[in-house]
């Protein structure tokens, strides 16, 4: 049955990984997008394939988050290759990613996160999924991923950026 399969595939590390799915709850308070684009925007300006100006990725970040927080379909990569329709959101304070499916909401805390990596490299060579330029995986402490697949590589690459931008934001 499609619907009980994890949404990640990580061969040899995924049996008995799913990580339960718990009900959505919306965070009171909000960070600011400057503060959160003050760091160093130079330092993630690697993850765009064409060159942009620290204040056209400034903007580029700042309409991300404003997307993020409402919510947008998204589409998660399985591991068969099928794409997953999912709403993904971030909380107001850039410390949770929700992801809805159906019914069920998953909240995963950014600073469970350790990287995002865009395309499919060579650190996900043991993933069964099939990864390419349009698509962006959070990788997670527990050693599950989740992978993304969005409509152009632009897209997976600013997903990529921000998600890490905010994710090193809650290692700190």
């Amino acid at each position: 049955d499609e619907e009980d399969r994890p949404l990640s595939a990580r061969s040899g590390r995924s049996e008995g990984g799913k990580s339960a799915m718990s009900e959505g709850a919306q965070s009171a308070g909000g960070a600011s997008v400057t503060s959160t684009a003050s760091v160093s925007i130079r330092k993630y300006m690697g993850y765009l394939s064409e060159s942009r100006s620290p204040a056209e990725v400034k903007k580029m970040v700042k309409e991300f988050v404003k997307q993020m927080v409402k919510g947008r379909d998204m589409g998660v990569l399985r591991a068969d290759g099928a794409l997953k329709p999912v709403v993904c959101a971030l909380t107001r304070t850039l410390d949770v990613f929700r992801i809805k499916s159906g019914g069920e909401t998953r909240k995963v805390k950014l600073a469970e996160v350790q990287r995002v990596l865009h395309g499919s490299p060579e650190e996900l060579a043991d993933l069964e999924t099939p990864l390419d330029d349009a698509c962006s995986t959070l990788d997670l402490d527990s050693g599950e991923c989740i992978s993304f697949k969005f409509a152009e590589r632009k897209a997976a690459e600013l997903f990529t950026l921000c998600m890490q931008m905010f994710i090193d934001g809650q290692r700190r």
